[in-house]
């Protein structure tokens, strides 16, 4: 249950940040799903290599996989700021080239 909170309040802030920031926000909202499943399917792989006893203990295996889940979700999040920085970076740069190129005709 904590799963399905945690993958929709991560939806609809990510979805919230996006159309603040000129993303599509649609997009960004499916991808706190995507980044949980993720991140639980890595951490089952890891398991499966380094530890396969643990894989046996549902508790444990649930608790690991909704920390991975977290963490890509988090990770997503730092990526989703940086993609809008750096559209915000593009737009400034964009405009600034155009005022200052008439400016250097020596």
């Amino acid at each position: 249950m904590i799963e399905i909170g945690l993958i929709i309040g991560g939806g609809v802030g990510f979805h919230r940040f996006a159309k603040e920031n000129g993303l599509n926000p649609w997009v960004w909202a499916f991808v706190p799903l995507v980044a949980y499943f993720l991140g639980a399917f890595v951490a089952g792989i890891v398991l499966f290599i380094v530890a396969p006893s643990v894989l046996e203990d549902t508790l444990v295996l649930g608790a690991i996989g909704l920390l991975s889940g977290a963490l890509f979700i988090g990770l997503a999040y730092l990526l989703m700021k940086k993609t809008a920085n750096n559209k915000h970076l593009s737009q400034e740069s964009d405009s600034s080239d155009i005022l200052d190129h008439n400016l250097d005709l020596e």
